[in-house]
C-alpha cells in the first residue's frame, strides 16, 4: 500500500490531451486494421517463445519451494520469507523499473535479457554453498529481477501489436498462452523431478530458458522491433 502511495506521487501525471491522442490513434488503428492474431506470424512465435518461457517461470510455485524444503532442508517459516521477498521486491521495484526502461530498449530485447536471467536463477539453485538459506535467497532474487525486466514488456508487446478492433483476440491468446504454459510447466517439472532429480530440473529449466531468450533475440533481429 505504501508503495503503492510512492508511485503515485513520483511518477508523472498522463494529462487528458495525451489520453485522447491515445484513444484517438487506437480508433484510426482499429478502422483501418482489423485482422486476426493468427495470421500475425511474429506474435505466434512469441507466444511458443513465451509458453517456454512462462513452463519455467510456474516452477517458482510448484517444484521450487519442494525443493527448498526436501534437499535445502529449510523450514516453512523460511521457504515463507524467501517466497515474501518476491512479491515485497515486486511492489516496490517493478513499477520503477518498467518506467525507467520503457522506450530505452526494444521490449524483445528486455525479454531476453529478462529470461537469461531467469535461467541462471535456475543454475544457482545447484551451488554447492554451505547455507540453503542463501542458496534460495540468491535464486530467488535473481528471478525476481528477471521477472520484473521480461515480465511487463510482454504485455507491452503484445499490445503494441494489436489495435482497438482486435485486441481482445491478441489478449485472449495471450492468456491462453499463459494457461497452457501453467499446465505443462507444473505437470512436467513435477515429473522430471521425480524421475531424474532436482539437479537435472533445474539445468533443463535453464536451457529452456536460454532457448526462449534466444528465440526472442531472434524475433527482434528479424525485422525492425516493434516498441
Amino acid at each position: 500500500m505504501t508503495a503503492s502511495f510512492i508511485l503515485l506521487a513520483v511518477l508523472p501525471k498522463v494529462t487528458a490531451e495525451q489520453k485522447n491522442e491515445a484513444a484517438a490513434t487506437d480508433l484510426l488503428a482499429g478502422l483501418t486494421s482489423v485482422s486476426s492474431p493468427l495470421k500475425d506470424k511474429d506474435f505466434l512465435f512469441f507466444l511458443g517463445s513465451l509458453i517456454l518461457f512462462a513452463s519455467c517461470f510456474f516452477q517458482l510455485f510448484t517444484t521450487v519451494p519442494v525443493y527448498f524444503k526436501e534437499n535445502l532442508r529449510l523450514d516453512e517459516f523460511w521457504i515463507g520469507v524467501v517466497m515474501a521477498a518476491n512479491g515485497v521486491l515486486i511492489a516496490l521495484f517493478e513499477m520503477v523499473i518498467v518506467f525507467k526502461l520503457e522506450g530505452r530498449k526494444p521490449y524483445l530485447y528486455l525479454m531476453a535479457v529478462g529470461t537469461v536471467l531467469m535461467g541462471a536463477s535456475f543454475l544457482l539453485l545447484n551451488l554447492p554453498l554451505a547455507s540453503g538459506f542463501a542458496v534460495a535467497m540468491l535464486a530467488v532474487l535473481m528471478l525476481t529481477v528477471a521477472e520484473m525486466v521480461s515480465m511487463p514488456f510482454m504485455n507491452s508487446y503484445y499490445i503494441s501489436r494489436s489495435n482497438v478492433a482486435n485486441r481482445g483476440q491478441y489478449a485472449g491468446m495471450y492468456t491462453m498462452a499463459w494457461s497452457a504454459a501453467q499446465v505443462i510447466g507444473s505437470s512436467s517439472g513435477s515429473a522430471i523431478a521425480q524421475k531424474i532429480g532436482y539437479n537435472f530440473l533445474w539445468v533443463i529449466a535453464a536451457a529452456i530458458c536460454f532457448v526462449s531468450a534466444g528465440a526472442f533475440y531472434w524475433l527482434l533481429h528479424r525485422k525492425p522491433a516493434v516498441r
